[in-house]
């Protein structure tokens, strides 16, 4: 992706460097995962194709606090409620300036004491966004004009899709979707605090929404999505459920809720080129773009605010519960990870 923005940005007359054995193969393109500390590269690993993902994963987010379950999200997050914050306490006079330290223990991950993250740091990774916004604007840009292909079936070539294939396709699975999410169990709560378990649960009796509005179940949950390399759709129901619904309850909370509404729009439906691109449909995308603008324009209406701001996301959310979540849950369930799960609640 950096060559092709490169490329986009300068122009073609260099030579995007490609080895010919990857074109129509990307597939074999092996994979490499990086742990950063402090900007800098603590650890690497270099796959190879299908290999697992390393068990890293697991110390990470066993072993990670709670408020900083992902890192990403809340890093972007977490800075622009700061920084929203301390516009409000200087308005009124009563602006305290303190330090925020993040410790992030990962326990055997590495023999070095953690280093905290200040809140200088934090405004040097906004500066670097700030910095960073016409070029990505250009690169988001380029990436919508990238048309879309379709393997064609029992033929190892691609066929474009035109804009009527792609609503046909659309369409076919929103159905799928539906036709699962009936099937899908329904949880006695939608909070996990009221959920009660016993030692002699019942491992039948857990599905995916008991899974999800469960912590410690989630956790065991994001390993596994993590181990597929897709977490990024666990992370887009936490910063929805855990950061962006609780402020919707209160209509003095119409700044917050403004910033993490756009924030998690940004990064998981309408930027194509972030890490955090959830899969679901284009008509979602825009729905849930057009809502923003409804719900929090200057001129809202408080009980408009209330009624609809919580539903914001839940069309999106409904649709991935049923789909992807849904048949992750269905491998989850058969593996060694949910067995654990169990064993440790129990015993906890």
């Amino acid at each position: 992706m950096p060559q092709l923005a490169k490329v986009h940005m300068e122009g073609f007359e260099q030579s995007v460097r490609m080895d010919s054995k990857y074109f129509n193969n990307s597939f074999r393109i092996k994979p490499c995962m990086f742990l950063i500390r402090n900007g800098k590269v603590a650890k690497s690993w270099r796959h190879n194709y299908a290999d697992a993902c390393p068990n890293i994963i697991k110390d990470l987010v066993l072993h990670m606090d709670k408020t900083i379950a992902s890192p990403i999200s809340d890093l972007i997050i977490d800075s622009l409620l700061a920084n929203a914050t301390d516009k409000e306490n200087s308005h009124s006079n009563n602006h305290s300036s303190s330090e925020r330290e993040v410790m992030i223990e990962i326990e055997g991950a590495s023999q070095q004491s953690a280093q905290p993250i200040t809140t200088d740091q934090v405004t040097t990774v906004n500066t670097t966004f700030a910095n960073m916004g016409g070029i990505m604007k250009s690169i988001e840009s380029f990436f919508s004009t990238v048309p879309r292909y379709k393997m064609i079936p029992g033929t190892s070539d691609l066929q474009s899709l035109s804009t009527e294939m792609k609503q046909s396709l659309e369409q076919d699975s929103l159905n799928i979707c539906k036709s699962k999410e009936r099937n899908i169990p329904k949880s006695r709560s939608c909070f996990a605090a009221d959920i009660e378990f016993y030692q002699n649960i019942d491992p039948k009796t857990i599905d995916v929404n008991m899974i999800l509005q469960t912590d410690h179940f989630r956790k065991y949950f994001k390993i596994m999505s993590s181990k597929e390399y897709n977490s990024e759709n666990i992370i887009f129901w936490e910063d929805i459920n855990l950061k962006y619904k609780p402020l919707t309850s209160k209509f003095n909370n119409f700044s917050k809720a403004k910033i993490v509404a756009e924030s998690i729009g940004k990064y998981f439906l309408f930027d194509e080129s972030s890490i955090m691109y959830v899969n679901t449909r284009d008509k979602l995308r825009q729905d849930v773009k057009f809502k923003i603008s409804e719900i929090f324009s200057d001129k809202v209406e408080e009980d408009f605010f209330l009624s609809q701001a919580p539903l914001l996301f839940d069309e999106v959310l409904n649709e991935m519960t049923a789909s992807v979540l849904q048949d992750m849950f269905i491998r989850f369930s058969v593996s060694d990870l949910f067995s654990e799960m169990i064993q440790t609640r129990i015993h906890k």
